[in-house]
């Protein structure tokens, strides 16, 4: 919502008015180029053609002046002159042809022409034809014959190597009889886009111009960068001014979707910010933040009524299943641990069922503890939490199961040498689930075997941890039942102080661990 909101007011405000200027910022940028680029054609073939009628009227006059000397030593421009066999004449009277005869460090040209039945072979110069010595500028002006040979040139090594344009003079057509006597075209010489202009000064001689095209746009690539520069300053200024006509409009709406989103999330209580203005915005501002904390004081006025439920509910069903346990349990289990002391007191001293009488009275004794810590479960204060050290309430349980562990012939090792932290906890109700999962061990545990209590700091819990060897006997259905039962209550302690009991199953047996949060959430060093 946020990104099409802000799309939708740049978009509505800032896109109309830069297309038009884009689209005629092009416009007329195109119009330009192909203006400048006519106006150059123009002017090329103008050119040209001024240069094709001078350098006609030259050869004319070149010829004129050959005739008039003849046989005597010509003068310069003129090299040499000689009569033509009628054999080698090779142009039609009237007309004259220009071959290059030049040698390295020695140009020179040939002017072949014929009146009448005679004609004339003149050596000359190329500047005597046009002189382009010295000639720089971004155009290339050049003189060649019908089969492409270089005649005039601004580079006199072209002269002098007889080098041969033939295909430039076939695409140009500069000799066709069809062709234009003067016009222009746009050829890629030398891989380099070019525009050559031609004009033809005779049947068999031709003056070039060409003019790359990014030289043509030279001189205008200023203004068309600066045109570009305009348009990007006008694109700017739109979208500034959309930004500030539209940001008192988008910021309290991204602030109230943001909110949206949070009370959507359950999260109540956020204010979107501080209301500007007495506008309809304003006024939906203020809804939202009143509905929002309306929201979160009703979302905790249930949480708490469902947290009182919950413990009500928890403590009459505790109540209910320990009077029940206690009822069913009390009198038959008074009757066995009477009648055991009484068998107790009529054996004889070396009987052989003395020690399984003994049994049967500590197995009495256990179970009435059961009966105490359930009393106790249902009826339990939940005022008198402590800050305790969790290594010492450990180590006081483990004095007091320590007689029937050593019943069992359990040896136990204990890791209670490095303080892990203060934990906040009901120490009374806190030992005695701990008591009942030691009792537990003791009657699930391998005899003669061992079990290890160790006290340890995880990220921000303290953990007792009590690992014991478990060889998978089945101790039948009411010996399971009796194991569930004393786990039940003993994690229904430890979960309503705010802690987890957890049971890992381990190749060599299983392993009980007991977790509560550290106070301050102290991390492990």
């Amino acid at each position: 919502m946020r990104g099409s909101l802000k799309l939708h007011i740049l978009s509505s405000l800032v896109l109309p008015p830069v297309i038009v200027a884009a689209v005629l910022t092009m416009v007329a940028i195109k119009l330009f180029r192909s203006d400048k680029e006519l106006y150059v054609h123009d002017l090329s073939a103008q050119s040209v053609e001024l240069i094709a009628r001078t350098l006609g009227a030259t050869v004319e006059s070149l010829a004129a002046r050959a005739a008039l000397e003849g046989e005597r030593a010509p003068s310069a421009p003129l090299l040499a002159v000689r009569r033509l066999a009628a054999s080698e004449a090779g142009v039609e009277a009237g007309g004259f042809r220009i071959r290059n005869l030049s040698r390295p460090g020695d140009p020179r040209l040939e002017l072949r022409t014929r009146r009448g039945e005679g004609g004339l072979a003149i050596e000359i110069r190329p500047e005597a034809l046009l002189d382009l010595r010295g000639h720089v500028g971004l155009t290339n002006v050049m003189v060649v014959n019908d089969e492409g040979a270089v005649l005039v040139h601004p580079d006199p090594s072209r002269v002098e190597s007889r080098r041969a344009q033939q295909d430039l003079v076939v695409r140009l057509g500069a000799f066709s009889q069809t062709g234009l006597r003067v016009g222009t075209r746009s050829l890629d010489l030398e891989g380099v886009p070019t525009l050559v202009a031609h004009a033809r000064a005779g049947s068999h001689i031709a003056v070039l111009q060409s003019i790359a095209r990014k030289d043509i746009f030279a001189a205008a690539d200023p203004l068309i960068t600066t045109a570009a520069l305009a348009s990007g300053a006008v694109l700017l200024v739109a979208v500034l001014l959309a930004l500030f006509l539209g940001r008192s409009v988008i910021r309290p709406l991204r602030a109230m979707a943001e909110q949206a989103e949070a009370i959507g999330r359950g999260e109540f209580g956020a204010a979107s910010g501080a209301v500007a203005g007495s506008g309809e915005v304003a006024r939906l501002q203020e809804s939202l933040n009143a509905m929002s904390a309306s929201l979160k004081k009703r979302e905790q006025e249930i949480r708490q009524m469902q947290q009182q439920l919950l413990q009500a509910e928890r403590l009459n069903t505790a109540g209910r299943m320990a009077a029940s346990i206690v009822k069913e349990v009390n009198a038959p289990l008074e009757a066995c641990f009477a009648l055991a002391n009484r068998a107790l007191q009529g054996l004889p001293g070396g009987s052989e069922l003395k020690p399984l009488v003994e049994e049967i009275a500590a197995e009495a004794d256990r179970a009435a503890n059961i009966l105490q810590n359930l009393s106790r479960a249902s009826t339990r204060d939940e005022g008198g939490a402590l800050d305790v050290e969790l290594d010492m309430v450990v180590a006081d349980v483990l004095i007091s199961a320590g007689p029937l562990l050593d019943r069992r012939q359990l040896s136990v090792e204990t890791d209670l040498s490095m303080p892990v932290g203060r934990v906040r906890v009901s120490q009374d109700q806190i030992r005695n689930a701990l008591l009942d999962i030691f009792l537990f061990v003791a009657q699930e545990a391998v005899v003669s075997s061992g079990v290890l209590v160790s006290v340890w700091r995880r990220a921000k819990d303290a953990v007792v941890s009590i690992q014991y060897r478990n060889d998978g006997v089945e101790g039948g259905s009411a010996g399971e039942a009796r194991g569930a039962l004393v786990l039940a209550v003993a994690s229904s302690v430890i979960e309503d102080e705010g802690g987890r009991l957890a049971i890992e199953s381990l190749d060599a047996g299983s392993r009980i661990n007991v977790s509560f949060p550290l106070l301050g959430g102290a991390e492990a060093n």
